[in-house]
């Protein structure tokens, strides 16, 4: 017997005559052992080639902008004594100066914040997410709220300790829970407040009893969409859905399954429809306390809208049509009864600003609203946004989930307060006084008391209109709002911060910007010396100095705060924004501004305030240092507070070797109150060689105003050089390295890094 392997391989056409296996299979691993060598030669040659371009570019910084990198904060940890500042302190990050002469009114309590402050926190949501509705026990006992997928109950002060996640509290080991995810999940108290119902992940309608009996059976309905129990009898309104072809309408728009509203015996098979299915779309159901009428929100009037709009009806809960309630908004939810049964609580959510009383600065966030359901007049409870998930107990409290976002991020607060005192906080007289539809009908009023049309722009204004629209400003403004005019940077910056953004017709912002515009020009130019030039050409003849033009003139803008993009407007100069005024004065430096619809062509074509800087700066280089020095002082005498000017002539100064004269210009500056890190880096930089400590206290300071300004890091390590602490010397160039090492002045800091290097 042979096996296969046993048989003599045929002869191959390919295979070299007189060749034996064996040196057939050296040749092949020699070929392969030549071709790794190479492949391994190759890989080191572009290593090689590699390290020298990275040795070669070391030193040269990266062709890209440079950014300014967060900082450190924990660079004295360890109790490492650095050699320069960590905090800053001097000047905190995006503060604003005090401006001389104004002082701020006394700041009043927003209404959101009233409300915060007249109520008493019962819970605060313990991590993000926040959940989006917080449902209160009808005794006010115990909470109920989803987060994720995760059913949290209990009461407040032990909704923590309720046991593992997706497990509700005493409802035996049941295991994790998925709950419906991305539906609007029912949630509903018994009438006593002791049993949970909820809606797990298969859809099915659970119950969960917090005293920890046997909860009651639930009623058979499954998907469902709302759940509310009548007060006896044992009867639930179930909100369901009910299948329906799926067609799809424009840029994908498919519609939910529409809703139908029936009560549910005891038993499961008994039934009554109480709202048809029909194309409406029913959800939040809440029954009053006698029983007798049942709130729904719907978007029943509104179907097939591409953007959902929702109202709160009422139906008999014995039989009859559903009656509408309120205006139609963006969103409707969280219906509650009071407890005499004469008022329902929900919140709302505008779709734009003008449709509601919304204040400035809301952003349309939810608020709180009562409704009387016999004669539907509809009053406000909550002002400033933010309320959400009311819930009116038997005792009268009115509870509300509250979010808000501040310094230390978003945090939800359940609230607590009596009705009656929410209903007193929100009628006081001064609230509608302030609202947007306020502001508006503000703006009209004022062009129309001042003779100017309500399309005008600011290219058609000139000084006198600017004049008549401050002064029916203030006669409109006193009538319509009251209080103190508004006479402060402070006080304009607030408002034009809270009207921008509103989500307004574009011929009302156009009015905001001509109105808002024109009073904060004038306050500019009574209070700061500013001055309007409407008569700036731009095909005018450029400056022959603008260099000397920047460091007497700084051109803005004030028409551009409240104006968004339009499409209808090609004049982009005239809607440039300019950013808060107290921005605007930092940002002049002292410098006389100039007020123009366009400050691109006041840049070009206004002629300098003064000729002896030109004057001045050519005799520095015809080498006549003295008389120079004479004009360019008393060219600063004549302009004082220009802090622009002031660090322009400094550095003229400083570059030609006039040190008495820098010295002295230094001197007098008032750097403890100007808190300017420039400032304080000339006064060190003129006392860097008489006292080398002195000069490196300025430049600390420096650094406590601008954590990154850059020439204080490279004049403290000369200082310490001076002082012969090389080291010192070296950290502080590291410092600037590590923080901007893409800077155009990075390698001067690694040069003279290597220069320290063989110093002690």
């Amino acid at each position: 017997m042979r096996y296969d392997d046993s048989y003599d391989e045929p002869p191959s056409p390919s295979r070299a005559r007189g060749v034996s296996p064996a040196w057939r299979v050296v040749a092949v691993l020699s070929f392969l052992g030549v071709l790794s060598l190479l492949a391994v030669v190759a890989a080191l040659t572009v290593a090689l080639v590699v390290q020298e371009e990275r040795q070669a570019n070391a030193n040269v910084p990266d062709a890209q902008p440079w950014p300014r990198p967060p900082l450190n904060e924990d660079d004295m940890a360890g109790g490492a004594d650095l050699p320069y500042p960590t905090k800053q302190d001097l000047r905190p990050p995006d503060s604003l100066p005090a401006l001389d002469g104004e002082t701020p009114r006394p700041k009043e309590d927003a209404p959101r914040d009233a409300f915060r402050k007249a109520s008493e926190v019962v819970w605060t949501a313990p991590a993000l997410p926040l959940p989006e509705r917080v449902l209160v026990s009808p005794d006010g006992a115990r909470i109920a709220y989803l987060q994720g997928d995760t059913l949290w109950a209990g009461p407040p002060d032990g909704i923590n300790s309720i046991g593992e996640p997706g497990h509700a509290p005493n409802a035996g080991p049941r295991g994790r829970r998925r709950w419906m995810n991305g539906l609007p999940t029912p949630l509903a108290w018994s009438p006593d407040g002791s049993s949970l119902y909820s809606t797990d992940a298969d859809g099915a309608l659970r119950a969960d009893n917090l005293q920890g009996g046997v909860p009651p059976r639930p009623p058979d309905a499954a998907h469902a969409r709302g759940l509310a129990y009548l007060p006896e009898g044992g009867q639930a309104v179930v909100v369901r859905p009910r299948g329906r072809t799926k067609v799809e309408g424009p840029e994908g728009f498919v519609r939910p399954d529409p809703t139908e509203v029936v009560v549910v015996g005891p038993n499961a098979d008994a039934h009554r429809v109480l709202v048809p299915v029909g194309r409406a779309t029913w959800r939040d159901p809440a029954v009053s306390p006698d029983g007798k009428l049942l709130a729904l929100v719907s978007d029943s009037g509104h179907e097939g809208e591409f953007s959902a709009t929702w109202r709160l009806f009422v139906v008999p809960v014995a039989g009859g049509e559903p009656k509408p309630l309120t205006p139609a908004a963006l969103h409707v939810g969280s219906p509650c009864w009071a407890p005499d049964g004469k008022a329902i609580v929900y919140e709302r959510r505008a779709r734009r600003a003008l449709e509601e009383d919304v204040l400035p600065g809301e952003g349309m966030q939810a608020n709180l609203y009562e409704v009387d359901p016999t004669t539907g007049r509809d009053t406000r409870l909550t002002w400033g946004g933010g309320f959400s998930s009311p819930t009116v107990t038997r005792d009268g409290n009115l509870y509300c989930f509250f979010r808000s976002a501040g310094s230390e991020g978003f945090k939800g607060e359940l609230l607590r307060l009596p009705l009656a005192k929410a209903r007193e906080l929100a009628s006081r007289p001064d609230l509608k006084r302030r609202t947007v539809r306020v502001w508006v009908d503000l703006a009209s009023a004022v062009l129309k008391e001042a003779s100017l049309p309500a399309d005008l722009t600011p290219l058609q204004l000139d000084e006198g209109k600017v004049r008549k629209i401050q002064e029916a400003f203030v006669r409109q403004y006193r009538e319509r709002v009251g209080g103190a005019v508004l006479d402060t940077a402070a006080a304009l910056d607030d408002v034009r911060s809270n009207l921008r953004g509103l989500d307004l017709p574009a011929a009302e912002r156009r009015r905001f910007n001509i109105v808002l515009g024109a009073v904060a020009g004038e306050y500019l130019c009574r209070r700061h010396k500013a001055r309007w030039d409407f008569a700036a050409r731009a095909d005018g003849p450029p400056l022959a100095d603008p260099e000397a033009h920047a460091a007497f003139r700084w051109a803005a803008n004030p028409f551009g705060d409240i104006a968004f993009d339009d499409p209808d407007r090609d004049d982009e100069d005239a809607f440039t924004p300019v950013g808060p005024l107290r921005s605007l004065l930092s940002a002049a430096d002292g410098r006389p501004i100039v007020l123009t619809p366009r400050p691109g062509a006041v840049r070009q074509h206004v002629p300098a305030a003064d000729a002896d800087l030109a004057r001045g700066v050519g005799l520095l280089k015809d080498g006549k240092g003295a008389e120079a020095e004479r004009v360019l002082t008393g060219m600063l005498a004549r302009h004082a507070g220009n802090l622009h000017l002031t660090l322009h002539v400094a550095t003229l100064l400083h570059d030609h070797g006039r040190a008495d004269a820098f010295r002295e210009l230094a001197r007098k500056l008032d750097v403890d109150k100007l808190k300017d890190s420039r400032a304080y880096n000339l006064v060190g930089v003129s006392l860097l060689k008489e006292d080398a400590t002195a000069a490196a206290g300025a430049f600390k300071n420096a650094l406590r105003c601008d954590l990154h300004f850059g020439p204080a890091y490279f004049n403290l390590a000369e200082a310490y050089a001076l002082r012969k602490d090389a080291e010192a010397a070296r950290l502080c160039l590291r410092r600037y390295l590590d923080l901007m090492p893409f800077h155009p002045s990075a390698e001067d800091a690694r040069r003279r890094l290597d220069e320290l290097s063989g110093q002690p």
